[in-house]
């Protein structure tokens, strides 16, 4: 009978088995993980990747993450707020003090104005936004391509409205200026670095940017207004407060050490998006 020796071989064949698989994973314990709960722990090679680089990841990045998105998207919806608020006492303030014709010509020209606006923005902030996300910095060359775009892009609409304008039977000499002057804030605008600042992820600094131009934009309408000045201040107290705020934006940007002095792909990588 050879069934006793058969299992016994069968026995110490499987106890062979049972202590190689031991050994095994002992030896792959500093690579694979830890035996004991709490010992040190080392990665495989397939763990570091095709780098061969360990990527550490704090426990408690993404709660510091998601507190970061939270406060930035605070910060710019209060900004945003504020800037609409001004705007809205700007709209107030001129409609009691103008007649309704005078008030009816501006808010012909603000509708033809939110169009220009428009075609002179050209998602041109939001390309240079993301251009600075990319690099955490901003580029002189940049900044400069966005400014002369959309400062060009700003002179080709208010030339489109003038001329659509010319062939619009009803349209008063009254209208037509105070859609050329509106047409001058948005080149005033294109200087504005608010997107750059929305890149480095400064919300706090962007809301303040643009409150502060409705507000300088309220104060310079109520100073032209006390001064007897007629319903054409609104448009030029845009321009200048967008003036103002796009040279305070630029010397904030400059003292704020992230504007280099050169980046050469920058014209070639707004060449290609456009």
């Amino acid at each position: 009978m050879h069934s006793e020796p058969g299992m016994n071989e069968i026995s110490a064949r499987a106890r062979a088995s049972q202590a190689l698989r031991k050994e095994n994973e002992s030896r792959e314990t500093p690579l694979g993980g830890p035996a004991v709960p709490g010992a040190p722990r080392t990665v495989s090679a397939s763990e570091l990747g095709s780098t061969g680089s360990l990527s550490v990841v704090r426990p408690g990045a993404s709660l510091v993450s998601v507190a970061l998105l939270a406060r930035n998207s605070a910060v710019a919806m209060a900004g945003g707020v504020a800037s609409q608020a001004l705007k809205f006492v700007i709209y107030i303030y001129v409609a009691r003090r103008f007649s309704s014709a005078e008030f009816g010509s501006l808010s012909f020209a603000i509708a033809v104005y939110a169009f220009m606006f428009v075609i002179s923005h050209f998602g041109l902030p939001v390309f240079g936004a993301r251009q600075v996300a990319k690099r955490g910095r901003v580029s002189r060359s940049l900044v400069t391509a966005v400014l002369c775009s959309r400062a060009c892009l700003a002179v080709l609409a208010t030339g489109l409205a003038l001329a659509a304008l010319w062939f619009v039977q009803g349209v008063t000499r009254q209208e037509s200026i105070l859609v050329a002057v509106f047409g001058l804030s948005n080149l005033a605008l294109a200087g504005f670095p608010d997107w750059a600042f929305q890149g480095l992820g400064r919300q706090g600094v962007s809301a303040v940017l643009n409150a502060l131009c409705q507000a300088l934009w309220l104060l310079l309408v109520v100073a032209g207004v006390q001064a007897g000045a007629g319903i054409v201040v609104v448009p030029v107290a845009l321009c200048l407060s967008a003036f103002i705020s796009a040279a305070l934006g630029y010397v904030w940007l400059r003292r704020s050490g992230v504007l280099e002095s050169h980046e050469g792909d920058a014209l070639l990588s707004l060449a290609y998006y456009s």
